[in-house]
């Protein structure tokens, strides 16, 4: 679409409206990429209170799981921005796809508990398990956190999830202080429906 914009005779500019600050609260990331450039975006992100989770863990102990879940969604309810990171694989691992899963109902399990003001995914698989896992019935397309990187609005008929900024990125997407800016910068709205 950006290609036909910029090639047609005259060009199409779209409305210009200022941004609104996102939603109040913290930011949650959850990084299940192991793609480099994803990597990079995570050893690049500042500011951030860390928990590494073991996807081959998880998946084996759901103790383990909501265990990790209750300690993320205190610290988000405290007030602190989580990145969330998928522990690279020692020995024995799960295929990328049960890791995927796994991790998408790890975000499941947080947001059952605490909601934050900004949810952002990295991995496209991750990203694709982590919205069916959750109870939405609709993405808004809000617009570009960057080149390549969707924000999006939840629609969902759970008042909590209804109106969630969440970015979606696939592991090779966005710039390297991808995560450092999703805590800094406004992103674009759009009003609920």
């Amino acid at each position: 679409a950006r290609a036909l914009a910029a090639a047609w005779p005259g060009g199409v500019r779209p409305a210009a409206s200022p941004a609104p600050p996102r939603r109040a609260g913290p930011v949650l990331a959850l990084a299940g990429s192991l793609s480099p450039v994803s990597r990079a975006q995570v050893a690049r992100a500042e500011g951030f209170v860390r928990h590494a989770a073991d996807p081959a863990r998880l998946a084996d102990d759901g103790g383990a799981l909501a265990g990790l879940a209750e300690r993320i969604a205190a610290g988000l309810a405290a007030g602190q921005d989580v990145l969330v990171e998928t522990a690279l694989p020692d020995g024995a691992a799960l295929p990328p796809a049960a890791a995927a899963r796994v991790t998408a109902r790890l975000g499941a399990a947080i947001l059952a508990r605490t909601v934050p003001g900004l949810l952002a995914i990295a991995g496209g698989d991750t990203s694709s398990h982590a919205v069916q896992a959750l109870d939405l019935w609709a993405l808004a397309h809000a617009g570009s956190a960057a080149p390549g990187v969707a924000h999006c609005l939840a629609r969902s008929d759970d008042p909590r999830l209804d109106g969630l900024s969440i970015v979606l990125k696939g592991g090779q997407m966005g710039p390297p202080d991808l995560f450092a800016r999703l805590r800094t910068d406004r992103l674009p709205d759009i009003p609920a429906a």
